[in-house]
């Protein structure tokens, strides 16, 4: 299982083939995931399907029965909208799926030394395949269209295999704690460098965020991860897309229904919040989604995380500050990634309070 979990890991970011629907990378890398999980569940046959954190059991738990009351609403209404009842489907499989892998990478018994150098392997595999890309040459994109399944890149973009600059970098921001180890340091020019060069403000913010954690708040990393973050900012600007951003919130939160049943459970699960594209605030759609209670949930997870193991705990608080202006959550890879290392920690945390 452990194998599987580190090859799914790395090849992932490149399962952009989906079925019959050429020109749709995401499709095909969440087709891929749940096909991933499957196997890496077949492969654990002993898998204890119990959930220690309360939090994951009771978030878990919320979501199965907001998913239930949608389920019952598509099959007793006949005016419910039948694309709208396929993705809450899909939704479910996802979050069910999801909570398997979660389970299954805190039960592997392999080095989770190993498991820290196959997501810096996959990082550098993505910077190496990114290289080509500021000559406007996308050699993955090419092998595409070459087997027929055409994807349309803007030139000036620096992807990898991850179909835009933004997810480009926010995988390489979470990645980038791995690398503060004493082996892999010298990559970290060459992740920065990316990191610059893709103009993501929410990556590079969310890396400085995750030095700052992984510092464990020392001033003496502080004030210079501020300045460098400041510096690439006033330099680079508030481009147009964070604008963007801001108005996509705005206009969520102008039509949330403020009244006590949408504050505390939300609108429910891949419901609109005005427009048929991703609110690119992690946070900011589950609330739309599940109210007050998934947020309170959520929240409980994150703040009580395990935080013994820094590199782990680094890149987690990366991923939870680029979900500020980002959707790394609605993103195969990115999701994969994160709820590895979120599996880990539960590892990390069960070896040091000896549970078995």
């Amino acid at each position: 299982m452990d194998l599987f979990i580190k090859i799914f890991l790395v090849i992932l970011p490149f399962m952009w083939i989906s079925l019959g629907a050429p020109g749709s990378p995401r499709d095909g890398e969440l087709i891929s995931f749940a096909f991933f999980v499957i196997l890496i569940v077949l492969t654990r046959p002993r898998l204890n399907f119990s959930l220690e954190n309360r939090s994951i059991k009771a978030f878990g738990i919320y979501l199965v029965l907001w998913f239930m009351v949608l389920q019952a609403s598509s099959i007793f209404n006949p005016q419910f909208p039948t694309g709208f009842a396929l993705m809450i489907q899909a939704r479910t499989i996802l979050v069910i799926l999801g909570i398997l892998l979660y389970m299954a990478v805190s039960e592997t018994t392999g080095s989770i030394e190993s498991y820290y150098n196959t997501i810096c392997l996959s990082a550098i595999i993505q910077s190496v395949i990114a290289i080509p890309n500021y000559w406007h040459v996308y050699p993955y994109d090419s092998f595409l269209a070459w087997i027929g399944v055409p994807i349309d890149i803007p030139a000036d973009m620096i992807v990898g295999t991850l179909e835009n600059s933004g997810f480009f970098a926010i995988y390489l921001a979470i990645c980038l704690p791995f690398f503060f180890r004493p082996r892999w340091r010298f990559f970290i020019p060459v992740v920065l460098f990316h990191l610059a060069m893709t103009h993501s403000s929410t990556a590079v913010f969310s890396a400085t965020v995750g030095v700052i954690a992984y510092t464990g708040l020392s001033w003496k990393v502080i004030i210079p991860a501020i300045v460098a973050g400041g510096l690439f900012t006033w330099k680079d600007g508030i481009g147009p897309s964070i604008m963007v951003r801001f108005e996509f919130w705005a206009k969520c939160l102008r039509n949330y229904h403020l009244n006590p049943i949408n504050i505390i459970f939300g609108h429910g699960i891949g419901s609109s919040w005005g427009e048929n594209y991703n609110l690119h605030n992690d946070w900011l759609q589950l609330f739309w989604y599940t109210g007050l209670t998934g947020i309170g949930l959520a929240a409980d997870y994150v703040l009580n995380i395990y935080r013994n193991d820094k590199y782990l705990f680094a890149a987690f608080v990366t991923a939870c500050t680029s979900a500020l202006g980002n959707y790394p959550f609605h993103l195969a890879p990115s999701m994969y990634l994160i709820i590895l290392i979120a599996g880990l920690i539960e590892r990390r945390r069960r070896e040091n309070y000896g549970i078995s």
